[in-house]
């Protein structure tokens, strides 16, 4: 969007869209050329966390429904689930739990925050099927590579050709399990996964946080949503950003265990490389002034509001040391970054004074994190991987939460480690505790080393793990508790 008026007029005109559409009687695909007619004529759910300010359940939700209306064919439901018993829990016997991705590739965030809790959820209570929905091409996956080579299933769903084929025998695929939960890690993030979430292929269906919003399908066939309780809003709040019926992990541990991302604190087992890459590198490589004030925000693009621009145009107004490092976009597009740079000249942003990178190898941005004064959290949608492996290096993530889940993160790591010394309640608060720490150094130093103290509290937790399998068991039997104490672990 162009400007926080223009993001909220997108979001309220394509919902009076959508309206008008399901009301429509006259419409029809037939017409549309020879392709595929959903992604073509459709709005990806990936999209609308540009506009994590405004509802997006009402957006996600109008957008499932008009996908219903004019793709009929994607309300299914597995034979084996219209019999009388269909969901009965078979007592004494594991739960039969599908874990469904499009993300297992080896380069993925998904598997990076989801892989470690789905590996060590006991095999004495579910027996677990990987269900890698290959789009849009199959990709390297030692992940499930290794799932395999440890007993559990792995299942591939190859989504190429026409979608009435591979989309009946995915369907067929999953359908002959007889899963008790089916659980989509990411369901938003691939149209495939959408698709096939649209029907009922277990007894129980969940979607969860590895793109942190609704599907927008009907709690029906989309049963739940696994949330964490520590990046929510109160219960009574929060539920009211989603189609699907919410659940929380519980707010006093860790929703995922996590392994450290470095090997004895300066090794990145990404890129297998040391991250100590000191400023005098960047400023070779990029130019950009060592003896400036950093401030980093290497979120994609997308994440970055007008509203942020603004924050950062009042961080280089007040600290007239500074300079702002950026990611740039994926692939390079002179009129995407025109648009970037005229959003951010129009905060009144010092452009002279920020620096633009594209992606960088895990070792030189986990060594720029560390050369870095202040890392910003994006507003309002904010980091969760990025937050915890600055937080590893003992990097200082100022972040003001918003609604949302994806706004939030930041907030409900910190609260982990004990340590909210960076976290702002509103926009000024955001700028001031930027610019202080990036310009006090003593202040900079003590709360760099107190959050590398704590970070710890971050990693080899088991808490998450008997969470899971607690929340999972209570959907299968059908005993979850919804609510503010949803699921808590005694």
């Amino acid at each position: 969007p162009d400007s926080v008026e223009s993001a909220q007029s997108v979001v309220l005109n394509y919902q009076n869209s959508l309206r008008q559409l399901l009301q429509r009687t006259d419409l029809k695909f037939d017409s549309v050329p020879v392709g595929d007619k959903y992604t073509d004529c459709l709005q990806s759910g990936f999209q609308h966390e540009v506009y994590i300010g405004t509802d997006i359940k009402e957006s996600v939700s109008l957008l499932s429904q008009v996908t219903m209306k004019y793709f009929p064919h994607f309300n299914y439901t597995a034979p084996h689930l219209l019999k009388k018993d269909e969901g009965k829990k078979r007592k004494g016997i594991k739960i039969k739990l599908g874990i469904a991705s499009a993300m297992f590739g080896d380069k993925s965030s998904v598997v990076r925050d989801f892989g470690d809790t789905m590996i060590r959820l006991s095999r004495d209570i579910f027996d677990i099927t990987f269900i890698d929905i290959m789009d849009p091409m199959p990709s390297v996956s030692n992940y499930l590579d290794a799932r395999e080579k440890t007993g559990d299933k792995v299942v591939s769903i190859n989504v190429n050709g026409e979608e009435k084929l591979w989309l009946q025998q995915a369907r067929d695929s999953i359908a002959s399990l007889e899963l008790d939960v089916l659980l989509y890690l990411d369901l938003t993030m691939s149209k495939a996964a959408q698709r096939l979430g649209m029907s009922r292929l277990a007894a129980k269906q969940v979607n969860t946080h590895g793109h942190p919003v609704s599907s927008g399908i009907d709690r029906s066939v989309m049963n739940y949503f696994v949330s964490w309780k520590a990046a929510e809003l109160p219960y009574h709040e929060a539920k009211t950003h989603y189609t699907e019926e919410l659940v929380f992990l519980p707010g006093d541990g860790l929703h995922q265990y996590y392994e450290r991302i470095l090997k004895e604190k300066k090794w990145s087992k990404v890129t297998e490389h040391s991250i100590e890459v000191g400023r005098h590198y960047f400023q070779t490589a990029f130019k950009i002034p060592q003896d400036r004030n950093w401030y980093l925000c290497m979120q994609k693009p997308f994440k970055r509001h007008p509203e942020f621009d603004e924050m950062i145009a009042s961080i280089l107004q007040n600290d007239p040391d500074g300079v702002v490092i950026l990611h740039d976009l994926y692939l390079p597009s002179e009129v995407n970054h025109l648009k970037i740079t005229e959003r951010l000249e129009k905060a009144k942003a010092d452009l002279s004074r920020i620096h633009f990178l594209n992606t960088l190898p895990h070792h030189v941005l986990m060594g720029l994190y560390t050369a870095s004064d202040v890392v910003l959290d994006s507003y309002p949608f904010g980091g969760c991987t990025t937050t915890r492996e600055a937080i590893e290096v003992g990097s200082i993530v100022v972040t003001l939460p918003s609604e949302y889940l994806g706004g939030r993160w930041s907030l409900a790591y910190f609260n982990q480690i004990g340590v909210l010394d960076s976290v702002a309640s509103s926009k000024n608060e955001y700028v001031d505790l930027a610019v202080q720490f990036a310009t006090n150094k003593d202040r900079q130093k003590e709360l760099k080393k107190k959050i590398l103290n704590n970070s710890h509290k971050l990693f080899k937790n088991k808490h998450p793990v008997k969470a899971w399998e607690q929340v999972l068991t209570q959907i299968h039997e059908g005993t979850v508790n919804v609510g503010e104490e949803s699921c808590e672990i005694k």
